[in-house]
């Protein structure tokens, strides 16, 4: 008999997934007045943020524009039953994930510079037709990001004051915490108790820009001894956790998410020695191998993709191999067919030569086949 659905937090994984596919987003859905009425006032709000030219009035508007005004993260590590936090196992947790990757994506391409709300409204306004809003706020806030890191802390990708931990830089933004240290940490929790149902909702549907959310997440690693330290790397408090669910994120990735993937993709890279198993059971292991084979979605873009896929692919299967439970063997052929592919698929990518070498792939990809004969064959 299937899991009913619960009178507050609605259907379970099994049923609400179904719902969530990639025609969904752009779906017009019939909502109540009353629910209504509150999301004109918070879009009235950013509105009027963004029009505010007197600097201490925009301040103290935009401190009213956070996460924990919408109480996401707090819904999220308290949706579940029978005493287990579970926020995807069913639809209301999932849709608070949603809605707190959109308010943390708004309010984080405000905090680098209030002129990118202008930014971002244009560009819906222009690709509303053939983007959805989430790929167009990731899409933006990549950028910002990428164009931020690379010029003010090149080779590191450290950049928690947008968060408000830290004193904002000379060169722009605004001070006003976004989120806490401890809301990210307590986020990681949630979602590394959860990550079997996390694996498992946003492989099944469509749900683009969910980096946005482990943005924070690898922010906090990074302020808490997560380095590029080679060959032996440092004791880093929650590794494990942090290590499987980036390269979760990374198996769930869509097109919006891809500038993201590389910079994230590289602080893990140089941790996988440290890599264990974290599958909960043989179904999640299938997840998470049937979740490779399938691969992220290739886009037009190929230099996008490329990058994207050399932040993912050659890494991915130390993480798949460590992660291998009994009552998967009949997936082996087909995941050993994929890692195998893709390597040879990567040595073809002229365009990221310049990043790595292509025997840097093969190398890699052979090492990970030795590797996969050694602890399963």
């Amino acid at each position: 008999m299937g899991i009913s659905v619960h009178s507050r937090w609605g259907p379970p994984l099994e049923q609400y997934v179904f719902r969530y596919d990639k025609s969904s987003v752009r779906n017009r859905e019939v909502l109540e007045d009353d629910i209504m009425s509150s999301a004109r006032q918070c879009m009235q709000s950013i509105t009027t943020i963004s029009k505010e030219a007197d600097d201490i009035v925009f301040d103290s508007l935009a401190k009213k524009v956070t996460l924990e005004m919408l109480r996401c993260l707090f819904l999220l590590s308290h949706s579940g039953h029978d005493g287990v936090v579970s926020p995807f196992g069913y639809e209301y947790g999932y849709l608070c994930f949603n809605v707190a990757k959109m308010a943390l994506g708004v309010c984080l391409i405000e905090k680098f510079n209030r002129q990118n709300i202008c930014t971002l409204m244009e560009r819906v306004w222009c690709n509303y037709q053939t983007k959805d809003n989430p790929s167009i706020l990731t899409e933006l806030l990549s950028e910002i990001f990428l164009n931020e890191t690379a010029t003010f802390s090149p080779g590191e990708s450290r950049c928690d004051w947008i968060f408000g931990w830290s004193d904002p830089p000379a060169h722009g933004g605004h001070s006003g915490l976004i989120v806490a240290e401890s809301d990210a940490l307590d986020l990681m929790n949630v979602l590394w108790n959860d990550r079997k149902a996390f694996l498992k909702s946003l492989s099944s549907t469509y749900t683009p820009g969910v980096l946005i959310m482990n943005l924070p997440i690898w922010q906090r690693m990074l302020r808490n001894g997560l380095q590029r330290e080679l060959p032996v790397p440092p004791q880093v408090p929650l590794l494990g956790p942090f290590l499987d669910l980036s390269w979760r994120f990374a198996l769930v990735a869509k097109p919006g998410d891809y500038g993201l993937i590389l910079p994230m993709g590289i602080a893990a890279m140089y941790h996988l020695g440290k890599l264990t198993t974290s599958a909960v059971d043989a179904e999640d292991s299938r997840a998470i191998i049937r979740a490779y084979i399938e691969g992220i979605p290739i886009i037009k873009n190929t230099l996008l993709y490329h990058q994207a896929g050399i932040g993912a692919y050659p890494h991915l299967p130390r993480f798949i191999v460590h992660n291998i439970l009994p009552g998967t063997e009949d997936l082996f052929p087909t995941f050993i067919k994929t890692l195998l592919g893709r390597m040879w698929e990567m040595v073809l990518w002229e365009d990221v030569f310049g990043m790595i070498p292509p025997i840097a792939f093969i190398s890699g990809g052979l090492d990970d086949l030795l590797l996969f004969l050694q602890l399963h064959a």
